[in-house]
């Protein structure tokens, strides 16, 4: 089949973005494979394309004209191992949390503190994401992208990706790469667990009462525990009474660190919530009129109020 004949129209875009908003695309196409996203730049009759990976860095404010371009390259390999160490290349278009969750499944260690935040692996690095003393820097080997001018895929190193807080190379330079896949360093023995964070130590504290001392003593003491503690610590400092949110990747929206509520039922309240330190995640007062749109409210001067690293599409 034709490229051309997969694309598909009048869209909704709901689905697609983490706020939730019920835009539509004019045109969108989602890819699944390297190839066809090369087939899909070739298309003249689409001459201007709109990337959509996990949808968790933008606020969708009106109806999309471009062609929207769904990036949905899915698999993770296990490319090599060396002493306690694991190479694991990941795709573009796999959630990040459900990627979390896959690499404790193996015993892989060193994204267990990143669990919870919301988007894909390609736009992981973008932000340099991070949460409760670890960013993605620390277990990123290299990366994978297309230039959408030559569409040539050039591998990345750490090195090159040149990260900073909340910050790369792919940040300063938007539109110019397309991240296809990360390849993450994880450890496969003689985790080095980060509970130094002190919401981490307090929750691990709380749901075991002595699990810090069993660790010093030499009792087990496994990924999956501080996993634990990372969401039952989050999904108890967002509860309020007037707010709530979805699942993850449905409900939340993340610069790295920093999480939205799906739905805040008053202004008031949106703004207490906002300006609240959640669990390792700063909650962005800046955002509180942009997300009043999903609320049934305005935008109006929205658009001075949204923080670096978000895209307002309107």
């Amino acid at each position: 089949m034709h490229k051309q004949d997969a694309i598909l129209h009048n869209i909704s875009l709901k689905p697609y973005n983490t706020f939730g908003i019920d835009v539509k695309a004019k045109n969108f196409i989602a890819v699944s494979s390297l190839k066809e996203l090369k087939e899909v730049f070739l298309l003249k009759e689409y001459p201007t394309k709109f990337i959509l990976g996990g949808g968790s860095n933008m606020l969708l404010t009106k109806d999309v004209d471009d062609l929207v371009v769904n990036i949905n390259l899915k698999g993770k390999e296990i490319i090599s191992e060396s002493g306690n160490t694991t190479l694991v290349k990941v795709k573009a278009g796999e959630n990040w949390h459900e990627f979390v969750l896959w690499a404790l499944s193996q015993n892989l260690g060193g994204v267990e503190n990143l669990s919870l935040i919301p988007g894909n692996v390609g736009t992981a690095p973008i932000q340099n994401i991070g949460a409760y003393g670890v960013e993605l820097k620390d277990v990123f080997y290299s990366c994978e992208a297309l230039n959408t001018k030559t569409l040539e895929v050039k591998p990345f190193s750490k090195e090159e990706c040149n990260f900073g807080y909340r910050d790369s190379y792919f940040k300063r330079n938007k539109g110019e790469y397309i991240i296809t896949s990360v390849t993450f360093k994880l450890t496969n023995t003689d985790h080095k667990l980060n509970i130094s964070y002190g919401a981490i130590e307090a929750e691990l504290k709380n749901k075991k009462g002595k699990v810090i001392r069993e660790k010093q003593i030499g009792k087990p003491f496994g990924l999956t525990k501080v996993l634990s503690a990372v969401t039952d610590g989050f999904n108890y400092e967002i509860a309020d009474e007037v707010l709530y949110a979805n699942r993850v990747g449905e409900g939340l929206e993340a610069e790295g660190g920093i999480f939205m509520p799906d739905l805040l039922h008053t202004d008031e309240g949106l703004r207490r919530q906002l300006e609240r330190k959640s669990f390792g995640h700063t909650l962005l007062a800046d955002l509180a009129d942009a997300s009043a749109e999903y609320a049934g409210r305005t935008l109006k001067e929205s658009k001075s109020k949204i923080p670096e690293g978000f895209t307002l599409v309107e």
